[in-house]
């Protein structure tokens, strides 16, 4: 990107922080590169990976709104399948086209860490029109910050934004993120390697742009639905003629236009009254209109053919659709005036003025076309090798599957493409996953895209990630297997295919009708061999017919060693006989990393080892190195101190390095996952049960002095204790809110004294708490059927019970009755005797209950006040100690 344009001042770094603010508010694609070239010289940066631009940033960003847009950031890379930025970091992408779709690609293979670049043809963002957006898209754009850039975003009930506006958003966040982004450059064709030494590449236009140079390993199509890959077959879906306008007036953002309504969508089925009055008044008829005010007032209708042709908008009726709806067959003056009208009576005539928006050619905002023929592409990738270089091509948004206008499922379905073509991209990287399977996964879950509603997607927003699996519900990823796939590869070595086709065949063949294994229950898998020696010859740029030439010598995997883990292995420490060379290796292999191996230095070193024990070796090397950024380890042990020396023989004195846990490179790593997840469960559940009250102290808590600091207090001390003037510090006493608590926050003295008058009463149960049940009529009169045939007719007649004091009601009194009337006459009297006392046994009850309500009340009087004269104790205590010193 060039900066030779930019004034002097713009490298000051204290500019940093406005170029920033300005490159937020910035709303043309002119206006948001020149600031962001402006930042990136200003902090000496350029547009790089991921984990090579972004920390940078950060560390330079200091401002709360920077801060605040960078949380997020920091948010979405820190998923898992990113590998923190680190899981393609050898990859390569070109994206063709910066609109939304190409935008939200680009963003995912950045944060997957490749290189990313991004062309676009035009050089100002102009597509006025809205895109209805599904909640889906809604939460992923404000998790990437969009309300930072646009406060207006779906506030509300809004579920619309344009085009235009869409771009730049994404455009800062791709920016932010590192991808290099040119503008005015169109892409013409793909150049296929000459030879082993030279990449893929593409003819562009200007051909003299620097991003002509520029080598990938993956291309994405998001030109639109006239993609240039000619590679890619298409089918077409057309229904009955459905002829489609659509209009952009200019928003002046008055009062009057902010009051008008908008038309989510109406239908001629739904509001028939409303299009009858419209083709009375106007002769216009619709089958439907939507209304949405953004940055333009943006209008959509399906108007009948015979209305386009009564109102002279189409000038000759054609059976073929394009050349009924070609330029030279549509008055264009007319087709504005009859846009016009139906906006007016929609809207009630109350936009005082429309005036069409220009667009991109300068000519008025308005289109006509056919919205019922869609295109679909037949697969959403392929792959081509050529001399050993293999390029994956995909399609994304409309390059891939054109929507169907009513449903307004355009930009939700473009940014689904958009995520499965980045966790292709992750397959894509990873030597462990074939190309058939790679491009099988992906067709599986294109077969799931155009079947996508709002209502069958995962309801579970937060948990979006690149994985299909947390997006489809019913995703099947075998229902495509690596076999089908073979038609989609180009190569130049058809043998390495077959056999890759036929090792595929074989293993869907031996898992068919077996259940899948848990992963540290399936058997270890090599990676192929030309898979690894591509590894080693991008990160050790050297040159080898197979693996036993490459790893004879013992340099590459020492070299290897160096380069991921360099605080292992200084280049003194490497001697220059193959057989010392594997014998450091193997040893720091065993005990650092571990690599398990059953291998010997002598047979590797002298090329005899088994190329399967080798190359299962190799595959775990790279298991434990690939995929993570260079990482300090735990300090070098003894025996590797003693054999790093310097020059006059004495040990190399090792750098500060920050403790790594073991394992962490593990190739296979379930085991210590699973411990380090319950270690951390139980640190979470420990954490939990803290007050926080503690916490408050703890954070509170004065910090703690340096080793300076606490070796001049000791030095000032013993001067003071020689001098004779030393005296104790005193110990700080807890404080008294940790001892007794806030009076006022903890005790509630409101709550006690309320206590207090309740127990002083005298307890009468006349509440609701044991109400006694009333009874209907009829059920209260088959009960007294049957206790009056009981008692021989002596019972009270029916009244209505109330509620009352247990034992005095009119329910106890029958009872008792009842139950006097078949006791013996021996047990009379004893009854009389005991019934008549009940009054007093219910008053000595409540009193007794007054006085222990007394007591207690008393005895918390006394223990707040011992409490408040503890707390003053300490208080004067501390005054005086003070007054003292």
């Amino acid at each position: 990107m060039p900066h030779s344009s930019l004034p002097s001042d713009a490298t000051h770094p204290g500019h940093a922080s406005d170029h920033f603010d300005h490159l937020c508010a910035a709303q043309t694609l002119r206006s948001i590169l020149t600031h962001y070239r402006r930042l990136c010289t200003a902090l000496d940066l350029r547009p790089a990976r991921f984990p090579d631009f972004y920390p940078r940033l950060k560390a330079s960003l200091q401002s709360w709104k920077a801060q605040g847009l960078l949380a997020k950031f920091d948010k979405r890379a820190s998923h898992k399948c990113y590998n923190q930025g680190y899981a393609c970091v050898d990859t390569k992408v070109l994206v063709i086209g910066a609109g939304p779709c190409g935008l939200r690609a680009a963003i995912e293979a950045q944060l997957l860490g490749a290189k990313v670049v991004v062309l676009e043809k035009r050089d100002r963002f102009s597509r006025n029109n809205v895109l209805h957006l599904w909640p889906m898209v809604i939460h992923d754009l404000k998790a990437l910050g969009a309300k930072k850039f646009f406060g207006k975003f779906c506030a509300g009930a809004i579920d619309h934004i344009s085009i235009r506006q869409l771009q730049c958003i994404l455009l800062k966040v791709a920016l932010l993120l590192g991808v290099e982004v040119h503008e005015n450059v169109g892409f013409e064709e793909l150049i296929e390697p000459s030879d082993e030494q030279t990449g893929w590449r593409a003819r562009l236009s200007p051909p003299d742009h620097p991003a002509a140079s520029f080598q990938f390993d993956v291309l994405i199509g998001a030109d639109g639905k006239r993609n240039t890959f000619k590679c890619f077959r298409r089918k077409e879906f057309r229904g009955k003629l459905a002829i489609a306008i659509t209009a952009n007036f200019v928003n002046r953002h008055t009062e009057a236009e902010a009051r008008v309504d908008e038309i989510s969508g109406v239908a001629f089925i739904f509001n028939q009254k409303f299009f009858k009055d419209l083709s009375a008044a106007t002769g216009i008829d619709l089958e439907n209109i939507v209304y949405y005010k953004d940055e333009t007032h943006y209008f959509v209708m399906t108007a009948k053919k015979h209305s386009l042709l009564a109102k002279g908008v189409i000038l000759q009726d054609y059976m073929d659709t394009g050349q009924l709806l070609s330029p030279s067959n549509i008055d264009r003056a007319r087709l504005m005036d009859f846009a016009r009208e139906a906006a007016d009576f929609s809207t009630d005539f109350q936009l005082p003025e429309l005036k069409f928006a220009v667009n991109h050619y300068g000519l008025e905002d308005l289109a006509m076309f056919d919205f019922t023929c869609m295109y679909a592409s037949c697969y959403a990738s392929t792959a081509i090798v050529r001399h050993g270089h293999g390029l994956l091509l995909q399609l994304v948004g409309d390059s891939l599957l054109e929507p169907f206008w009513p449903t307004g499922s355009g930009c939700a379905r473009g940014f689904l493409s958009c995520f499965d073509a980045g966790w292709q991209i992750r397959s894509w990287a990873n030597p462990r996953v074939s190309t058939l399977e790679c491009l099988a996964e992906r067709e599986s879950t294109y077969r799931l895209l155009a079947q996508t509603t709002p209502k069958n997607l995962s309801s579970d927003l937060g948990g979006y990630s690149l994985d299909p699996r947390t997006r489809y519900p019913n995703l099947n990823l075998q229902s495509v297997l690596p076999h089908q796939v073979r038609h989609m590869v180009d190569t130049d070595s058809p043998e390495c295919l077959a056999a890759e086709a036929a090792l595929a065949a074989a293993v869907s063949a031996v898992q068919t009708g077996q259940p899948e294994l848990p992963p540290h229950k399936r058997p270890y898998r090599p990676i192929e061999p030309t898979a690894l020696l591509r590894w080693c010859r991008r990160r050790l740029q050297v040159e080898a017919a197979d693996l036993s030439d490459a790893f004879q010598s013992g340099e590459a995997i020492c070299g290897l060693l160096r380069l991921y883990r360099p605080e292992l292995l200084q280049p003194c420490s490497v001697s220059s006989e193959p057989l010392d060379r594997w014998r450091l290796a193997l040893r720091l292999l065993s005990s650092q990393l571990p690599v398990p191996h059953g291998l010997t230095a002598e047979l590797l070193a002298e090329g005899e080892a088994d190329p399967e024990e080798l190359l299962e070796f190799l595959s775990r090397v790279y298991d434990a190195l690939h995929g993570a950024p260079p990482a300090p380890a735990p300090p070098r042990p003894a025996w590797l101190m003693e054999m790093v020396r310097g020059e006059d023989g004495s040990p190399q004195r090792a750098s500060p390095i920050r403790h790594t846990p073991e394992g962490r490179h593990a190739a296979n790593g379930d085991t210590m996952r699973r411990y380090r997840k319950r270690k951390n469960d139980a640190a979470h559940q420990k954490a939990s049960r803290v007050t926080p009250e503690v916490k408050k102290n703890a954070k509170q808590a004065e910090p703690e002095l340096s080793k300076k600091e606490q070796f001049a207090s000791k030095v000032k001390d013993l001067e003071a204790k020689f001098s004779g003037t030393y005296q104790p510090p005193d110990k700080k006493p807890k404080p008294v809110s940790r001892v007794i608590g806030r009076i006022e926050k903890d005790w509630n003295l409101q709550q006690i004294e309320k206590k207090i008058e309740e127990n002083s009463r005298p307890f009468v149960n006349r509440d609701k708490d044991y109400p006694v049940p009333r009874w209907n009529r009829d059920a209260f009169d088959d009960k007294f059927q049957t206790i009056q045939s009981l008692s021989g007719g002596d019972v009270i007649p029916f009244r209505r019970f109330d509620y009352g004091q247990r034992g005095s009601n009119h329910v106890s009194a029958m009872a008792a009755r009842f139950g006097n009337s078949h006791r013996p006459a021996a047990a009379a009297p004893a009854q009389v005797r005991t019934a008549a006392p009940a009054g007093l046994l219910v008053r000595l009850r409540s009193s007794a209950r007054a006085a222990l309500g007394r007591l207690r009340a008393i005895l918390v009087a006394c223990v707040c006040y011992t409490l408040a004269m503890f707390a003053l104790t300490l208080v004067v205590g501390d005054a005086l100690r003070v007054l003292e010193g």
